[in-house]
């Protein structure tokens, strides 16, 4: 606030704000414009400015049968008590019971999947009563603002009975009080007879002699594996029983996590005593944990998130329930209001005191979601009261917001401020209908069965995975491998294998009959044809070009100084390039001459009638050398892209099929050069190949051979997708230049040696749907 103060000061046109809104629906763009814009001045220091949506779709919200609204608002008030105002921690158990039952018919219904959903809570006190609501309906769920201590859960204090039965493990007093714990599960009415058998204790004191060896012999993470997982008694093993068992992924997860701390401390602690005895100290001590212990996520996957407005401030979910907005802490007097302070990144599990910070929490409740918003409300005692004539009325943040004014006027409030937007849908609900619906599911409920989903699911059976274009084209490269090793001329360098990381520098037969071309096209005279072919000399020389790039190509020039050339940093990084290929005199001396021909070569571009392209023309605001990228893939087979491209890029000619893959989850690659030329961005891709000639018919064959079409198809999709989102105004027909190979052993100032293409934008926006396809 400070900085933003003294930039207007200087310059009042130097404060720059977003006008619209990518993350959200209309319908709930316009709904949090009209909760904040009917205050007068919901934030003490900060304006509140209405932005414009950038989405036109509004899909159907789960579980309403009429059309979709942006914000849903329930009020829950209880008719049978004839109470003006509920109990907080009444109204805060029917929440969570009305949330999670509309949460599991919206699931039941196959509207929505459970990762698609985030339950917004202030701290510990409403995940533990979410958690609970949803798992009655078996709706597995994860609580993402973990920060208790993993020594401080059930399974630690069992442990630490175990590891005390193991550490003497003839002594059948400790062991008895081990095999009660509620980690065995052994059935309650079992008990006293299995630790009174005095056959069935010498059997467990025999495999707790083991284990007390494993222990000794190999530490407490070997042997808490091997405890885990053996055959025992009871006819399955441990991890089978908890998996089997309600929340048996998270207890697990905590076995898992105490073994691998107890044994990091195991390195620095003498026996096996002295490791009990830490376990027990760390259960007892009440300071905040160390990083490590705090709890770990059992898994995120396919389950419904829980998770504080702190931690999910700059986050975004499709569909997002705020149960507990009432819950915000009544004002304490003279605090109604006060002066604005930076937020804090520590969350408090229940405050105490109205603010400024809980409006601004409200608000980032309510921009969460991409969809549609659920929230609750209710008159609940306490968050409005008269403090003195003097004071006033002091009111909680949601109260403020609606503008109350006495405990009875909630609905009324909501109606006259919210109600007449047609995008907010306020709905009531009444306490006894909402205990009615909990009441079912202490018990088998034949009308809903909720069983399946406790048991996450993932959207498509296909592996997760991150994929490339080396990954594509591996096995068309080895066959290309294989044939090329009956040509290979055996005086020809060979500096090594192909690299699975850039199967563009694949070598290709070497052929020393080489001919002149009829158009002045590199000829096997020229120096560089005889520098050393392969996937290692091509990765040389792409980083020499990308420190080229990187100091404004300094070859380019007619005399680079010592300063263009950062004095000496070049020629030590031809030189240990050299070193490491163990290249000669006369080979490294190729480098200055050969790339300054690259450099200054006019280079045709793919689009009609645009001047040519001269790399060490480009300034730094127009090159950007090696530049990484990541694309989402949900559930899309090669042969699809496959043909895509084979239909749209050099249609009719003959190239290998790419190998049958299926891709789920990531695509990623590097891209030699992206620049901007006359306000036209494109791709560039330095080639090594070692080919015959360098005419187009030649570019063409290699680039399908290696199958380069599909390495610059994707290219281009990625620079389409980043120019979307970083340029103004962008279209792919005013903004694209498409695609230009240089085939360094052909570079010839007549424009040899250069394959270029454009993709369509047909086939560019057919790729980029096929890629954001849904699984299903």
């Amino acid at each position: 606030l400070q900085a933003r103060t003294q930039a207007q000061a200087e310059n009042p046109l130097a404060v720059h704000v977003l006008s619209h809104n990518h993350r959200s629906t209309p319908a709930l763009v316009s709904a949090v414009n009209h909760v904040f814009g009917q205050h007068p001045k919901p934030f003490v220091t900060l304006d509140f400015p209405a932005v414009f949506p950038a989405r036109h779709n509004t899909p159907p919200a789960p579980g309403d049968a009429a059309p979709a609204s942006g914000l849903s608002v329930w009020v829950v008030h209880d008719s049978a008590a004839h109470k003006d105002t509920l109990g907080k921690g009444r109204y805060e158990h029917l929440m969570a019971q009305a949330a999670a039952e509309h949460i599991a018919q919206s699931m039941q219904s196959q509207r929505i999947q459970a990762g698609q959903v985030a339950v917004l809570v202030r701290g510990h006190h409403h995940h533990r009563l979410m958690r609970q609501a949803l798992q009655q309906r078996g709706v597995a769920c994860v609580y993402l603002s973990e920060r208790d201590s993993v020594y401080h859960c059930e399974e630690a204090m069992d442990l630490w009975h175990w590891l005390h039965a193991l550490s003497a493990p003839r002594n059948t007093a400790r062991l008895r009080a081990a095999l009660a714990t509620r980690l065995w599960g052994l059935p309650a009415h079992t008990l006293p007879d299995n630790l009174a058998d005095g056959g069935a204790l010498d059997d467990w004191q025999t495999l707790a002699h083991a284990w007390h060896q494993t222990w000794v012999r190999a530490g407490v993470w070997p042997m808490l594996q091997q405890w885990m997982h053996a055959d025992t008694r009871m006819g399955s093993s441990l991890a089978q029983r908890l998996l089997a068992g309600p929340d048996g992924e998270r207890r697990i997860n905590h076995l898992l996590h105490l073994g691998e701390l107890l044994q990091h401390a195991g390195t620095r602690l003498s026996g096996c005593a002295a490791l009990v005895r830490f376990l027990g100290e760390q259960i007892q001590s009440r300071s905040p944990p160390p990083d490590s212990a705090h709890m770990r996520l059992e898994s995120d996957a396919q389950r419904v998130q829980i998770i504080t407005y702190h931690k999910s401030k700059g986050l975004e979910y499709p569909w997002v329930w705020v149960p507990f907005l009432s819950s915000f802490g009544k004002p304490a007097e003279g605090a109604q209001r006060p002066a604005p302070a930076l937020p804090t990144e520590t969350s408090p599990d229940e405050a105490e005191d109205g603010s400024d910070e809980d409006m601004r929490l409200i608000y980032v409740a309510l921009t969460r979601a991409r969809e549609a918003a659920w929230v609750g409300l209710g008159s609940v005692t306490g968050e409005l009261r008269e403090a003195s004539a003097k004071v006033g009325l002091l009111r909680s943040a949601p109260c403020e917001l609606l503008q109350r004014t006495h405990k009875k006027d909630l609905m009324e409030r909501l109606q006259s401020a919210w109600g007449h937007c047609p995008d907010i849908h306020i709905t009531a609900l009444d306490a006894s209908t909402i205990e009615a619906t909990q009441s079912t599911y202490w018990g088998p409920n034949p009308a809903l069965d909720f069983s399946r989903l406790s048991i996450p699911r993932p959207l498509t059976a296909a592996r997760w995975w991150t994929a490339s274009f080396s990954a594509m084209t591996r096995q068309l490269d080895a066959e290309l491998a294989i044939q090329a090793s009956d040509e290979v001329h055996p005086d020809t360098p060979d500096l090594g294998p192909q690299s699975d990381a850039e199967p563009d520098m694949a070598q290709t037969p070497d052929d020393t009959r080489l001919h002149p071309t009829g158009n002045g096209q590199t000829t096997p005279h020229a120096p560089w044809q005889v520098f050393p072919a392969g996937a290692r000399s091509g990765l040389l020389l792409h980083d020499l070009l990308q420190w080229q790039c990187e100091h404004g190509w300094p070859l380019a020039q007619d005399a680079p100084t010592e300063a263009a050339l950062s004095q000496g940093a070049w020629p030590s990084l031809v030189a240990r390039k050299a070193m490491a290929l163990d290249l000669t005199e006369a080979q490294t001396a190729l480098f200055h001459p050969w790339l300054q021909a690259v450099l200054r070569t006019p280079l045709p571009t793919p689009v009609p009638d645009a001047p040519p392209l001269i790399l060490g023309q480009l300034q730094p605001k127009q090159a950007w050398a090696e530049m990484p990228f990541t694309l989402a893939v949900s559930s899309a087979s090669t042969q699809a892209i496959d043909a895509l491209i084979c239909a749209h890029v050099l249609p009719g000619q003959a190239r290998r099929a790419l190998w049958p893959q299926r891709l789920n989850g990531m695509l990623t690659g590097v891209m030699d050069l992206v620049f901007e030329h006359h306000g036209r961005y494109g791709v560039l891709d330095y080639k090594s190949n070692r080919l015959a000639r360098y005419e187009p018919p030649d570019l063409n064959a290699a680039v399908l051979d290696h199958r380069y079409d599909v390495q610059y198809v994707l290219y281009t999709l990625a620079l389409h997708r980043l120019l979307q989102v970083r340029l103004p105004h962008y279209d792919y027909d005013h903004h694209m230049g498409g695609a230009v190979y240089v085939f360094m052993r052909g570079i010839d100032p007549a424009g040899g040696g250069v394959h270029l293409h454009r993709p369509a934008r047909a086939l560019i926006e057919a790729l980029d749907a096929l890629l954001q396809k849904d699984a299903a």
